[in-house]
């Protein structure tokens, strides 16, 4: 999509939740709170810049306030976000085995964790500790965000969502230090989980499948399915957005049955 302006995932999570989907029998979309499509559309903060041609669109005839700070309500599910990654990843990268559970002791505070809880539980099993240390990590991230939190709303004196909205800083936040925690881990992330070579191989795998199918639907629209067909305009930008947003929702397993049915020499996958 890089010839037709990029893609964006919040901006196709827009899309989708305001037309594409089509249930009722009077509008599209599935008729979501100004409040919920604003989370949405902020959910990496306040669009300041590069906003997508959709987004654009949509905030003419909705103004979703786009250069404010989304609702606390959003912010939080944005952080949630956050601390369901960086701790489900630790879990799942040692549990896959793509690292050995000793060298979680490489981050700071997790290796503080360890420590502590081999001295609470002396014969504890690596399977069980992993499970500790995120249930530890979860908890405090959650109650330094609620520390943080509460403090931010008592220096602005906050009254009304509007007071939130204005703000020249995000109100739901952690503290310096627990940041620079959060930072540490995902630099061990980056550095051991996600540029191991299992899942680089994996990644250009599944690069190579999105592209493949981009350029089959790209050259043969007829392969789209009728209602999919039906929205595009008569211009190589809309047929390449349309495209990218049937592949947007297709799961992974779906897009994996599509790639092998076209590209492998099998019949009996069409």
């Amino acid at each position: 999509m890089k010839d037709f302006g990029g893609f964006s995932h919040n901006a196709h999570s827009l899309k989708l939740l305001t037309k594409l989907e089509k249930r009722y029998a009077s509008y599209n979309g599935l008729n979501l709170t100004w409040e919920v499509l604003e989370g949405i559309v902020k959910h990496n903060g306040p669009l300041l810049h590069n906003v997508s041609e959709y987004v654009q669109e949509y905030n003419v005839q909705n103004d979703l306030d786009l250069t404010t700070y989304a609702s606390a309500e959003a912010q939080v599910a944005a952080l949630a976000d956050d601390i369901s990654y960086i701790s489900h990843d630790l879990e799942d990268s040692v549990g896959a085995k793509i690292i050995d559970f000793n060298h979680l002791s490489e981050i700071t505070f997790i290796d503080r964790y360890i420590t502590t809880i081999k001295s609470q539980f002396r014969d504890i099993t690596s399977s069980k500790l992993i499970y500790e240390v995120v249930r530890k990590l979860m908890s405090d991230l959650i109650n330094d965000l609620l520390l943080q939190t509460n403090n931010n709303f008592k220096k602005e004196n906050i009254t009304t969502a509007m007071d939130i909205r204005h703000l020249n800083y995000q109100i739901i936040d952690f503290t310096e230090e627990t940041k620079e925690y959060i930072k540490e881990i995902r630099q061990f992330l980056y550095n051991k989980v996600y540029k191991n070579n299992k899942l680089t191989a994996m990644t250009l795998k599944c690069q190579k499948i999105i592209q493949e199918l981009f350029k089959l639907y790209i050259n043969n629209i007829d392969l789209l399915p009728f209602n999919w067909k039906e929205l595009i305009l008569d211009d190589e930008k809309s047929k390449a957005t349309i495209v990218a947003d049937y592949i947007a929702g297709m799961t992974d397993r779906f897009a994996i049955q599509e790639y092998q049915a076209f590209y492998s020499c099998n019949f009996n996958n069409i």
